[in-house]
């Protein structure tokens, strides 16, 4: 699981990270990577689809039609049923190589000074320590603090909803928000030099991340009164 480093020790970093301290950190801290649910097999989506009192009610409908001998109406009602599977299928791979999609897009690569060079690396291999050069048009691969800053203006919309850009600048105080900057966030407007302090779920996006994942979903009003008319069915 990734950590945090205390902003501190800036002073320190100021010529990178050896390539072996980086690949130290990373095999202790983790990749810098977002936390992402388990990913559903195709059997578990079928499995909860099937649990909906009405495809349950359905089912049971062509299971008596088959008892009954009237295959026709058996194989017209379990046909729709294994259609409405598929779509649920369908839909659930697709909304999850969408979110996959997007998780990549908050940080493909980042700029980073290390002892040997500036080099760009993928973002998941930066790790708490690093220093991170910042440009217009990136994004902040990690959490940090402000070393340098050239009329740096960050887009913050993606962690508070503020639709104009925020300003940033080196500040002395280690919690001062305006020398902060958050991983996911959209370099909108000028230059940065910063120190990674948080990475993977440790960031802020990470944390908001893993409250989402603990977030249970409780069936409507409607829901609970169809489940109980179709048990009592």
């Amino acid at each position: 699981m990734a950590q945090t480093l205390p902003a501190e020790s800036a002073p320190k970093l100021w010529q990178g990270l050896t390539e072996s301290d980086a690949q130290e950190r990373l095999r202790q801290y983790g990749p810098n990577t977002l936390p992402s649910a388990h990913k559903a097999t195709l059997f578990s989506i079928a499995l909860a689809t099937l649990k909906e009192p009405m495809l349950v009610l359905l089912l049971s409908t062509g299971v008596v039609y088959l008892l009954i001998g009237d295959l026709r109406e058996a194989v017209a009602i379990l046909t729709s049923i294994f259609l409405v599977i598929g779509i649920s299928v369908f839909q659930k791979q697709r909304t999850e190589r969408t979110l996959e999609a997007l998780r990549d897009l908050t940080s493909p690569r980042a700029l980073v000074v290390r002892r040997e060079g500036t080099r760009r690396i993928p973002a998941r291999k930066v790790v708490p320590g690093d220093i991170v050069i910042l440009n217009e048009g990136d994004r902040a691969p990690a959490d940090g603090q402000l070393l340098e800053s050239i009329f740096l203006g960050l887009d913050e919309s993606l962690l508070t909803g503020e639709s104009l850009p925020v300003k940033k600048q080196v500040s002395e105080g280690a919690d001062n928000p305006s020398s902060l900057i958050y991983s996911g966030t959209l370099i909108v407007r000028g230059h940065g030099i910063a120190i990674v302090t948080a990475t993977g779920s440790q960031s802020e996006i990470g944390k908001i991340g893993k409250q989402l994942g603990n977030v249970t979903t409780e069936s409507t009003q409607l829901e609970q009164e169809t489940a109980k008319l179709v048990r009592n069915f």
